[in-house]
């Protein structure tokens, strides 16, 4: 935290986002701690994952179902033609 708090006066009114690699973790979670400070790590990054996954899927779903009526409508429009 010692070596966050000099930066932190530097960079005013800028948050400071700190990406943790590290397996041990090299950043202390007390550095969360700090305003403006935001600390990642693999376990907060995957359970961000996992957030987004569920959020897409559930876009998929209406994608396609988007995909499917427009490709209806052309069939459609196209056997109209083909008619004539």
């Amino acid at each position: 935290m010692a070596k966050i708090e000099p930066i932190l006066r530097v960079r005013r009114d800028r948050p400071l986002f700190i990406i943790d690699l590290a397996i041990p973790r090299d950043v202390e979670p007390t550095v969360h701690e700090l305003d403006d400070v935001y600390v990642y790590d693999l376990d907060s990054l995957r359970a961000i994952a996992d957030r987004t996954l569920q959020t897409r899927k559930k876009e998929m779903d209406a994608c396609n179902s988007l995909i499917e009526k427009h490709a209806s409508d052309f069939e459609f429009w196209l056997n109209g033609l083909l008619r004539e």
